[in-house]
């Protein structure tokens, strides 16, 4: 849809006055001649509380640009503590609008807000007051019709369905902490009988160990007390022994068999072999 800019200025004003706690002008002059003139003015019915907000209606990106350049919309702060520009749908862009002033954008069925804008303490001026109160009594008379109702169900509706998806997310959020508490408690579980486990394997391997280390002390005429550091000593020490008592008798093997290979061949040449002393058999170091 194309709007004008009074065209949207109403829609706004509309839209506003939904809510009645909530008085709301349009194009009011505020003061004598010559004061500034917001497109939309609205102020609520508290004393503690006003909040005098001033809307500038946009729906050119040149003049928004324009003004925001130029700065015109701080001439509103004088009787306002809020700025907000009130724009169609995709005519600028959120980090476009000055840090001090609010953004609400009117889409195809509804207004959103999609930039908040900080509230400065104000006090309206006499000569504002004055004007609202001779020029503005007769613009407040304004009754509801069914379009209004219309985009209030609508507002409402969405607001609804947000909430909807918000109280899901939190719901989903939820579970899924329980779940992971659950699932790291589980691990914790699996951990602690790991190490249960190792420890139980330890003390049976130290158990192993020991009984085995025993038995080696006993066979070797060990005290069975006797550390596995001295244990590995002697059992060193006997296996070295063992190795030279084989290695000698392979020796007397290997000079019997000579000596009967010898004896062989002297018979196969028909002489008897002299005897041989003793003392001159070869010596057989062990």
């Amino acid at each position: 849809m194309i709007w004008t800019h009074d065209g949207l200025a109403a829609d706004l004003a509309e839209h506003l006055r939904v809510n009645t706690a909530r008085l709301v002008w349009e194009n009011m002059q505020m003061g004598p001649s010559g004061s500034p003139r917001p497109d939309v003015f609205t102020l609520f019915k508290s004393w503690s509380r006003p909040l005098p907000t001033a809307y500038e209606i946009k729906v050119s990106r040149a003049d928004f640009l324009a003004d925001v350049n130029a700065g015109k919309w701080q001439k509103y702060l004088d009787f306002a503590g809020t700025v907000i520009f009130a724009v169609p749908k995709s005519l600028i862009k959120r980090d476009e609008v000055p840090a001090a002033c609010g953004l609400i954008v009117r889409s195809d069925k509804i207004w959103r807000t999609t930039k908040g804008a900080p509230y400065t303490p104000t006090e309206l001026p006499e000569a504002a007051l004055l004007k609202l109160l001779i020029d503005g009594i007769d613009r407040l008379t304004h009754t509801i019709g069914p379009r209004q109702a219309r985009i209030w169900d609508a507002a409402r509706l969405e607001r609804r369905g947000l909430a909807k998806d918000v109280a899901a997310a939190a719901v989903n959020l939820a579970q899924a902490r329980v779940y992971a508490e659950k699932v790291a408690a589980e691990a914790a579980e699996i951990i602690a009988e790991a190490r249960r486990t190792r420890d139980d394997i330890a003390r049976q391997l130290a158990a192993d160990t020991d009984t085995v280390r025993q038995k080696i002390a006993a066979a070797l005429g060990m005290p069975e007390s006797i550390s596995l550091s001295n244990l590995a000593d002697n059992l060193d020490r006997h296996f070295a022994g063992r190795e030279a008592s084989l290695s000698a008798d392979c020796e007397i093997k290997r000079l019997t068999v000579l000596i009967d290979q010898i004896l062989d061949c002297l018979k196969s040449a028909g002489r008897r072999p002299p005897p041989v002393p003793y003392w001159q058999l070869p010596k057989v170091t062990a």
